[in-house]
């Protein structure tokens, strides 16, 4: 993870987290889901009770009933009826990540390209060197997120950088 000493003054990106941003514009622990994972948000997952046949969201994977009552009725249950499985196994479904309804009620900052370049000094966030307007330049620099959007992050001027083209693939 790298450190930029710009950033860190900035809070995280990631919609309901007030954290203070140490990489990419996320705290550390939404950095390393993201690094680790794909995405700074956890994956909510359920499964059907294997008791009493209910649906709940699971908090590991192991996890077979929804509740301590669920479990201990269907391990006496199986005492009385040996067909039953020892372990029971259903299987586990995906569901969608919502957006927190904050990041859903904010509006879109309006800004332009001359903005993000007035606001980030013709610096590249990524190595720290000037950047150039000059499409022919090698140094030419682009608008670019800290946190994408579709990763949680907010259309704001505090969210975009500039960025080198040849450092695009170095970022994260």
């Amino acid at each position: 993870m790298v450190f930029s000493s710009r950033i860190r003054s900035l809070s995280c990106q990631v919609a309901g987290c007030d954290r203070p941003a140490v990489a990419r514009g996320m705290c550390k622990s939404h950095y390393n889901r993201w690094q680790y994972s794909g995405s700074a948000v956890p994956k909510r997952r359920e499964r059907l009770c294997s008791c009493c046949g209910n649906a709940f969201e699971v908090k590991r994977s192991s996890q077979q009933f929804c509740s301590d009552v669920c479990r201990l009725r269907y391990f006496r249950r199986r005492k009385r009826e040996p067909w039953l499985a020892e372990h029971p196994h259903t299987p586990l479904h995906e569901l969608p990540v919502e957006p927190v309804a904050e990041a859903t009620s904010v509006p879109a900052e309006v800004f332009s390209e001359r903005d993000v370049w007035k606001a980030s000094g013709g610096i590249c966030h990524v190595c720290g060197e000037p950047a150039s307007r000059d499409v022919y330049s090698r140094d030419v620099g682009a608008p670019s997120w800290l946190v994408p959007p579709k990763l949680g992050g907010s259309r704001t001027l505090s969210n975009s950088v500039i960025v080198h083209y040849r450092c695009l693939g170095r970022q994260g």
